[in-house]
């Protein structure tokens, strides 16, 4: 995951998705085009196989006639002399080039638009490639870099999927659950136990959510090479999760979808990838909040702590609940018996700092 770049980088990732152009003219055979968006995990690295590679042979294998599109082809390479290629297109840019390749996917890519660089307005693409369905694998980065909470990556969602209506009313959504559990002190795992009732309130008949899945075992250490980027045992469960979903959506059942063995030789992942570009100025993480204290009154969590060096903004988090804000003391309505504090600031963000809630009644605090 990239955690910083310099804005005129960005600007330009901006400014090659924001080219209209005008909407084509679907045919009864045409095939179903699908666009496939999300971040580094979807996008990959030089030399990857990616989940895109199975999950588009699996769709042929599976009798499914879709059109892979989006603004970009390639995978995100990180050159020696410290240049960013957003789309590499070399000879070596996948462990096995046989497949469609076009994606909307980019490297560090955010869904929301909360204070950062790596988020990309979404209706020019629509109106560019004029998708059937989107595919999303989008949320690690918002949860992690832009410190958003699971609600607010639903709200987030939310607006993005609006956007896309805005410019094409009867696009159809596929959503994959995020697959790295273990990330962020149950964030994810909360992200996406809310994604069904996203899916419910906000599908219609003329434009469908549908929610995948993982059907398989994943894991950090057997499916993928760091704390998130999958290997290609990650890389084909991805492919199935994602493929299954799009395989009913499309009305050819709920049954999971096979994906093709790997490549004969697939190129080893890079030791190192740069998750965190060189910034023009490396700036200390701000120190983990101290003295933290929670007592809950009746609905109401009140959470207090001591002002941390270098920190300009704190994130509180009880339970499902959670805010961001400037000064030291927050109000939430929660009913946790848990929560937790961490600094924000230019340096990047401290370690959570975690407490038991104590319980106010009739003049005796418990912990509870």
């Amino acid at each position: 995951m990239l955690r910083t770049l310099a804005h005129g980088l960005a600007a330009a990732v901006v400014a090659s998705a924001s080219v209209t152009s005008t909407p084509l003219v679907a045919h009864a055979d045409d095939p179903t085009r699908v666009m496939v968006v999300g971040d580094s995990v979807t996008q990959g690295y030089k030399g990857d196989v990616t989940w895109r590679y199975f999950f588009w042979h699996a769709l042929q294998d599976a009798g499914d006639r879709v059109d892979l599109v989006g603004p970009r082809r390639g995978p995100f390479y990180y050159h020696p002399d410290g240049t960013f290629d957003w789309d590499y297109s070399g000879a070596d840019a996948y462990a096995e080039p046989d497949f469609d390749q076009d994606h909307g996917a980019w490297y560090g890519g955010r869904l929301g638009e909360h204070n950062n660089w790596f988020y990309v307005p979404f209706a020019p693409q629509v109106q560019e490639q004029q998708p059937d369905v989107i595919v999303s694998l989008w949320g690690i980065n918002d949860l992690s870099d832009a410190d958003q909470g699971p609600a607010e990556l639903i709200a987030s969602y939310r607006t993005w999927i609006a956007e896309a209506r805005s410019v094409r009313p009867d696009v159809d959504f596929v959503i994959g659950r995020l697959p790295y559990t273990w990330l962020y002190d149950g964030e994810v795992t909360a992200f996406n136990a809310m994604l069904g009732d996203l899916a419910a309130e906000l599908g219609t008949a003329e434009s469908r959510i549908s929610v995948a899945t993982m059907t398989a075992p994943y894991t950090q250490a057997g499916d993928s090479y760091d704390y998130v980027h999958p290997n290609v045992s990650g890389q084909a469960k991805i492919a199935q999760m994602m493929g299954t979903a799009v395989h009913e959506l499309l009305g050819g059942g709920s049954t999971p979808i096979e994906v093709p063995p790997p490549p004969a030789s697939p190129s080893a992942p890079p030791t190192t990838v740069p998750f965190a570009p060189p910034a023009t100025q490396v700036a200390a993480a701000p120190s983990t909040p101290r003295h933290v204290s929670a007592r809950r009154t009746g609905s109401r969590v009140v959470v207090t702590w001591r002002r941390a060096a270098r920190a300009d903004a704190y994130r509180v988090r009880c339970g499902p609940r959670s805010t961001r804000l400037r000064s030291t003391r927050a109000v939430l309505r929660a009913e946790a018996r848990t929560c937790s504090v961490r600094s924000l600031g230019p340096g990047g963000t401290s370690a959570w700092k975690k407490v038991k809630v104590r319980v106010r009644r009739a003049g005796v605090t418990r912990v509870g």
